[in-house]
């Protein structure tokens, strides 16, 4: 018998190592995405998540219109004020966005079955033997981005 006819006579399908493919969730921006959902007319609109811009305190999240501003995640507050001073500041409301994380953790358990929250804007998800239901891996983590 030849030499690869043996390997395979040795071992079926189930003991060779499956591929796995991991998708990585990064909600960019998630606390002002959820402010956003309740108050739409500040759209557009610079916003910072985190406190006053009078506070000591830190910024936990900007939008991408106060990002164009400098502002970034961990900036103190009073530093983001001086970089946009016309930035709608917002305190953040910590309960509400978990029930948002809630949400989107039980649409991505629709992509995988292991799916794994590490913070509340961040997950995991193991999409070995997913690829009949959503695709190659790529095709998957698209069709997961536009899922709303």
């Amino acid at each position: 018998m030849p030499e690869l006819a043996r390997f395979r006579a040795r071992h079926d399908d189930a003991a060779l190592p499956a591929q796995t493919t991991i998708l990585h969730v990064d909600m960019d921006a998630f606390f002002v995405s959820v402010e956003l959902l309740e108050r739409p007319e500040l759209r557009g609109k610079p916003v910072v998540v985190g406190g006053r811009p009078d506070q000591r305190g830190v910024v936990s999240a900007a939008s991408y219109e106060a990002r164009k501003f400098g502002i970034q995640s961990a900036m103190p507050l009073r530093t983001a004020a001086k970089l946009c001073p016309h930035a709608v500041f917002l305190g953040g409301n910590h309960a509400k966005y978990g029930e948002w994380s809630d949400r989107v953790a039980s649409i991505l358990a629709k992509f995988s079955p292991i799916v794994e929250m590490v913070s509340i804007d961040e997950a995991y998800l193991d999409l070995a033997g997913t690829a009949r239901l959503h695709g190659p891996p790529f095709a998957a983590a698209d069709k997961c981005h536009r899922k709303r």
